[in-house]
């Protein structure tokens, strides 16, 4: 539509009644192995957006006019890996994941990002004790609008369960200061540029608590199964 409304006193926001609409074309695979204590997975996706509907500015008279086109394409690459290992019966498991992304816009406003990815994360088991430890490190990403760069986040859990009991502590980032994500583009006519602190989403630790009662449960002990005598094709008796 052509509804106009203006933000603040140096820019006015406009609709684009000429967008096309935009098409994902992608395609996936995936490719898993699994042997009795490793299990291997590799995968990947490609998804082209064309007519990319993308934010424009450009300047009228004293105001910035903020509007929406439909210019070029997106792609998006994405290749990758994961493998997992346990040891010790199975009480230790361990995985870790690798992963290239391609990011590109064509057309007004192109950009190019490429990334390689990873994370960690281990898994302990000592009997109704749990430990879990995840890592990932800092990331910058393309979301169509604006490039994000998002810190690092690691996790650390320790759980306790009995019978109905179950008890978890936990904490995240605590050997960090406060959390800081930045997004940033220049649109030509206008640029972004900022920075988002936070005191106290970015440390933080926890204790969690619950039971689960088990009244009201109907329990059926079974000592004679009754089958029609026969023959299927999936059992014969």
């Amino acid at each position: 539509n052509t509804t106009e409304q203006r933000v603040n006193q140096y820019t006015v926001m406009r609709g684009n009644p000429s967008l096309d609409l935009v098409k994902l074309h992608y395609i996936d695979f995936g490719y898993n192995l699994s042997a009795k204590n490793a299990n291997v997975s590799f995968y990947g996706h490609y998804n082209i957006f064309t007519d990319f509907m993308k934010t424009s500015y450009h300047v009228e008279d004293n105001d910035i006019v903020r509007t929406y086109i439909s210019d070029g394409k997106m792609h998006e690459w994405l290749a990758g890996g994961s493998a997992s290992l346990s040891l010790f019966g199975k009480s230790l498991q361990l995985s870790g994941n690798l992963q290239y992304r391609w990011q590109k816009t064509t057309g007004m406003y192109g950009i190019d990002n490429k990334r390689m990815e990873y994370s960690l994360s281990a898994n302990c088991y000592l009997g109704n004790f749990s430990l879990t430890a995840q890592y990932y490190p800092k990331n910058k990403l393309f979301d169509g609008e604006v490039l994000n760069e998002i810190p690092q986040q690691y996790f650390f859990l320790a759980s306790w369960h009995h019978k109905g009991l179950f008890v978890e502590v936990g904490c995240k980032n605590i050997f960090d200061g406060a959390y800081k994500e930045r997004q940033w583009f220049d649109y030509g006519n206008y640029a972004i540029d900022q920075t988002t602190e936070r005191n106290n989403w970015g440390s933080s630790a926890w204790v969690r608590l619950s039971y689960s009662f088990d009244f009201g449960r109907k329990k059926v002990e079974r000592t004679k199964m009754d089958v029609q005598k026969g023959s299927s094709g999936i059992m014969k008796i």
